[in-house]
């Protein structure tokens, strides 16, 4: 897995709400531009789409004032079952081909640790969380797994100080951006590169690449 590097740069598109310094400021903008980096990005919301491009679900990074980042996740529509969830090292989300969302590359790893859990047992409904592996290992994007209900629903709460949203080292905002992966199986927290997980059945963008187009919505 590569390690990611800082470029100040990100795309944007359309209304665009940013906190810097505590201030929030909207910047509206057409077509697709540069722009200098979000350094007190505090939440970003992101669409989670499937490989038709069906809208399958949506989640919200938060990061607190102490560098913990809180990642909500909701999906809809999904096979019932266990799924491995990650950040991945690249902000394309492109289904086509025989493997589809292959373009968001590895898990988020600018450590270049194995692959392992989430970094404690997380506030959702997977009892495999308590099962996880300590704090401190794993990838950067290592998320464990999102529980799937009969009626294609399911939710993930988790925290983690693997990454930040602001400017920093371990930043997901960064050359090439970042985004949210859902697998076909089961992560089994320990296999590596990505514990067995299967394909990729979705996949939303976090932070585009510093050219492109984005997906997600920043708030603060």
């Amino acid at each position: 897995m590569k390690s990611k590097l800082l470029v100040p740069t990100i795309a944007a598109l359309g209304a665009i709400v940013l906190g810097l310094g505590g201030v929030s400021q909207t910047i509206a903008q057409e077509g697709t531009h540069a722009a200098t980096p979000i350094v007190g990005a505090s939440q970003v919301a992101v669409v989670i789409q499937d490989v038709d491009g069906n809208d399958v679900g949506n989640a919200t990074f938060t990061e607190g004032g102490d560098g913990v980042v809180t990642v909500e996740v909701e999906v809809q529509g999904l096979p019932a079952g266990e799924h491995g969830i990650h950040v991945h090292e690249t902000g394309v989300c492109d289904p086509s081909g025989d493997q589809p969302f292959s373009s968001a590359g590895g898990h988020y790893n600018p450590a270049g640790t194995t692959h392992g859990g989430p970094p404690a047992a997380a506030d959702h409904d997977m009892a495999a969380a308590s099962g996880s592996p300590e704090a401190g290992t794993g990838h950067g994007g290592d998320l464990g797994n999102i529980s799937v209900g009969d009626d294609g629903t399911g939710t993930l709460t988790i925290q983690t100080d693997r990454f930040t949203l602001s400017i920093g080292p371990t930043t997901l905002q960064d050359a090439d951006g970042s985004a949210l992966v859902i697998h076909a199986n089961a992560d089994d927290l320990m296999t590596d590169p990505s514990g067995n997980s299967g394909g990729r059945i979705a996949c939303g963008v976090i932070f585009p690449p510093a050219e492109g187009t984005p997906v997600a919505s920043l708030t603060s």
